[in-house]
C-alpha cells in the first residue's frame, strides 16, 4: 500500500481503493475496474498530487489525489 494524507491506496480486484487509515473505511474506488488484479505487480506509488500504478502489460494508471477532509 501507499499512504498519504491519512489515506492508504491499494489495488484490489483490479480497482484502486482509497482507505481511511484512521478507521479502515473505504472512501473511494476506481470504477470500472481498470486492470485485472492478476496483472498488477507491486503497489501504487505517490507523487506530490497523484497516485500511480501499472500493470504487467505496461499500462500506467494515474489518479489525482484531490483533497481529503
Amino acid at each position: 500500500a501507499a499512504i498519504a494524507n491519512d489515506l492508504s491506496f491499494v489495488v484490489a480486484d483490479g480497482a484502486l481503493l482509497a482507505i481511511d487509515v484512521t478507521n479502515g473505511k473505504q472512501l473511494w474506488a476506481s470504477q470500472p475496474k481498470v486492470a485485472s488484479h492478476l496483472s498488477v505487480y507491486g503497489s501504487p506509488a505517490l507523487t506530490g498530487s497523484e497516485v500511480v500504478y501499472a500493470n504487467l502489460a505496461g499500462t500506467v494508471y494515474c489518479f489525482g489525489l484531490g483533497k481529503h477532509r
